[in-house]
């Protein structure tokens, strides 16, 4: 399976790069923010559904939560979630992109290696319901300026395909990000049982997924980050020389 998607993904790009009106145009990669909010995005919602999906087993077959119970558990998630994401642009306008987002994955990283405490006996107010706040309050601040910087300086032409790379990279994120975490989940878990396995692969899991967030924000902060600020700079200093002409 794996060769085979090397092989189809090696045509791919061949084919996308020969094409007069390729699917995929690869010079949306060309520039580094763009492609590292792509890259970002997808280490970020592996981390973020493993979340949803591992916090889920926990709560039923740990915690003992029926599921309609776990479903009211996850309101902290999402209470904040919204209003945070509302505000996000205001807070854009006053302090940047690049450092709501670098705001936003920290929080993120902090509440991902928080939830990886949890384990049988543990309360649920203090070592799931508050780091669940955070994770709300992260998705709220993050999303927002990776879908912007996904979508950066793209040509008009090109908007389209911009924001089905920002989709795919959605999907990628969700679908393998959380195979990848379930993969490394078991390991080590031979011998364990009953609700001490599934606290075990999911105390696992997010400590897998902090390290997913930690590497999104390396991405960031080594790829967008600069780009953006490169771009601000050469944009200021147009404008300082089309005054210095009309003047």
């Amino acid at each position: 399976m794996i060769i085979a998607a090397t092989v189809l993904l090696t045509l791919f790009v061949r084919i996308e790069n020969r094409a007069a009106q390729p699917i995929l145009p690869l010079r949306l990669f060309a520039d580094a923010e763009r492609s590292g909010a792509y890259a970002a995005r997808v280490l970020y919602l592996g981390a973020m559904v493993g979340f949803f999906f591992f916090t889920t087993l926990y709560l039923q077959e740990v915690a003992g939560f029926r599921p309609a119970l776990t479903g009211l558990a996850f309101v902290p998630a999402t209470m904040l979630h919204v209003p945070v994401a509302i505000v996000v642009p205001r807070l854009i306008r006053r302090f940047g992109r690049n450092a709501i987002l670098l705001v936003g994955m920290v929080i993120g990283i902090v509440a991902m290696a928080w939830l990886s405490r949890a384990g049988v006996g543990s309360n649920y107010w203090t070592t799931v319901a508050l780091p669940m706040v955070l994770i709300g309050v992260s998705q709220g601040l993050t999303l927002s300026p990776l879908t912007s910087s996904g979508v950066a300086r793209v040509s008009t032409e090109d908007a389209g395909a911009a924001s089905g790379a920002v989709n795919v990279a959605h999907q990628m994120g969700s679908s393998v990000g959380l195979s990848v975490l379930i993969a490394i989940a078991a390991v080590g878990s031979v011998g364990l049982t009953g609700t001490e396995l599934t606290a075990y692969r999911a105390s696992h899991a997010f400590d897998a997924g902090t390290v997913m967030l930690i590497f999104a924000l390396v991405v960031a902060v080594t790829t967008m980050v600069p780009a953006a600020s490169r771009q601000q700079s050469d944009a200021h200093e147009a404008e300082s020389l089309a005054a210095e002409s009309a003047a």
